[in-house]
């Protein structure tokens, strides 16, 4: 650690039309607990977002920026994980370089009050969601039931979200090192991240709005048409993937837990197929994941896949039976049930 109170992790890529008002949030903090350290590192953009950059001083009153160009593009992953590992604050704080900070008293808020609180590892907020999303101009709250409190582990693994750029976390609680290979598959560093500090202690969330999350096509996450049945599927896919090494590798405590969101992403990728065609082979495929992940919900996942299966020919689901009464197991039989 190094004598900085906080490092402001700024991992960006075109981000030319942002990046301004990413620099200017931090830049406009008032704050009076020690020196703050800007990471600003750019994953080797093709466009202005350096030319941008360079013109802000390297030091601006308590604020250092440090600015990292990577000569070939890393991937947002590496490049989220690999910044962290840089930051020498007491604690760490996220703004991607396409969001903002609105609140100027933001930091000073958060860390006085992880000050005074041992307990608590990670400190977060509500935030305004901007920008694009399905091709529509959006404008609202991140969350509009969640209210100021004490949140865990369990809260996350049950889907409670935090937005990315209200974080600040106490650094040198995970290794950085220790990043398992599977993780740079994942499309949510950022909930990973959040799980694993989790560990070591309690969450606090603020419903006070202190910054601007902004979706738009370049994106972490992205704005596509609700209509876009590949990336929605990939999306679910990931989910899957992110669950299940997770599951293996973690938290032995939220077993039960993690089975269930394996269980709701399948059921969300037979929905999706569904609504668009016969695409009969992964319908059945995620069907028995489902099932497989969740058996206290049998009956009403069972009642669902039923309804779908209605459409499908009776010559297509004869053989379908045949080759689930070749495979075995309870869950297919169970499925072969919902063929009729």
């Amino acid at each position: 650690m190094g004598h900085f109170i906080v490092s402001v992790v700024m991992i960006t890529y075109k981000h030319e039309d942002f990046i301004n008002e990413a620099i200017d949030g931090v830049l406009n903090q008032n704050f009076n607990l020690g020196a703050i350290e800007l990471l600003i590192a750019d994953d080797c953009s093709p466009d202005r977002t350096e030319e941008i950059v360079r013109q802000y001083p390297k030091l601006k009153d308590n604020i250092t920026i440090e600015y990292i160009k990577h000569s070939t593009n890393k991937g947002i992953i590496d490049n989220f994980f690999g910044t962290l590992k840089q930051a020498k604050g007491k604690y760490i704080a996220i703004c991607e370089g396409d969001d903002y900070w609105t609140d100027s008293l933001k930091l000073q808020k958060q860390i006085d009050f992880l000050e005074t609180n041992a307990n608590v590892v990670i400190a977060s907020h509500n935030v305004q969601i901007i920008g694009e999303e399905f091709n529509k101009r959006i404008s609202r709250p991140y969350h509009d039931n969640k209210f100021s409190g004490f949140y865990g582990t369990q809260d996350l693994v049950n889907g409670f979200k935090l937005p990315t750029n209200s974080i600040v976390f106490r650094n040198g609680l995970y290794d950085f090192d220790k990043v398992p290979n599977w993780s740079m598959k994942i499309r949510s560093a950022d909930k990973f991240l959040y799980l694993m500090i989790s560990k070591f202690g309690s969450i606090y969330y603020d419903e006070s709005i202190m910054a601007a999350y902004r979706k738009h096509p370049e994106g972490a996450v992205g704005s596509y048409d609700k209509w876009d049945l590949k990336k929605h599927i990939e999306t679910h896919k990931n989910q899957i993937f992110f669950w299940k090494n997770f599951k293996k590798d973690f938290h032995p405590l939220y077993q039960k837990e993690i089975k269930s969101n394996i269980s709701n992403e399948a059921l969300q990728i037979v929905r999706r197929y569904s609504r668009k065609g016969f695409f009969l082979k992964p319908l059945l495929k995620y069907s028995v994941i489902s099932l497989k992940n969740n058996r206290e919900k049998w009956p009403e996942i069972s009642s669902e896949l039923n309804e779908v299966f209605k459409k499908y020919t009776s010559k297509k689901m004869y053989d379908c039976k045949i080759r689930f009464l070749i495979m075995g197991s309870k869950v297919k039989q169970r499925l072969i049930k919902l063929l009729g």
